[in-house]
This record gives structure tokens, sequence and C-alpha cells, in this order.
């Protein structure tokens, strides 16, 4: 018997995000914040809710600015990871929300 030809595999459908997924391999990451080398990719998910539990167990529920004790903390990075900063938990600190945004605010002012 012989071979017939897949009609299926010739004439496949395309589908609507079949244009846009042949782009994927051409975009590269391109890091637009001042000051910075390569993009960083972030933690997100299961793992950064279990570094964040361990950060605020290390720090006693403690803001380390104010000193403030709360369950409604933040995980800052000491060293931003825009300058060069490590995801390891000796870069990370519990603030508290205000210290926090103060922080950022500052850190801000230094990249313009």
């Amino acid at each position: 018997m012989p071979n017939k030809p897949k009609h299926h595999e010739q004439h496949k459908r395309k589908g609507p995000y079949d244009s846009i997924l042949s782009l994927k391999p051409r975009i590269t990451k391109i890091d637009t914040r001042q000051g910075s080398g390569a993009a960083v990719d972030r933690i997100r998910g299961w793992k950064l809710t279990k570094i964040r539990e361990r950060i605020l167990l290390r720090d006693e529920y403690t803001c380390q600015r104010c000193r403030r004790v709360s369950v409604d903390l933040e995980i800052h990075h000491e060293r931003p990871l825009h300058q060069g900063g490590q995801e390891t938990d000796a870069n990370r600190v519990s603030l508290c929300r205000e210290c926090h945004a103060k922080q950022t605010e500052q850190e801000e002012k230094g990249r313009k």
C-alpha cells in the first residue's frame, strides 16, 4: 500500500495566536530602568511566599527601621536589584508600609 500524503499536516489551520507566537523568538528583554544592567527575573508565586515567611520569622515580624511589630510587613531589598543587589536573604529586610514607601522614595530620588 503506497504512502498517502498527510493532508492535515500540509494544510494546518492557523490559529489567532500563531503569528504572535512566531514573533516570540525575536523579542529580547529590554530593561528600561535607569542604572541597571541586565534585566533581573523576579521571584514570584509560592517561592516568594516561602521567602517572605522566612524573612518575617527571622525579623520577628518587626520593621527593621521603626521597630514596629506587625503582621502586615513588606519585604525590601537593602541593596536594590538594579544596583547589583542579590536575591538573597542577607539582602532582604522586613519593613512596615510607611518605612518601605519612604525607603523606595529615597531610592527613586537617587536614580534620577
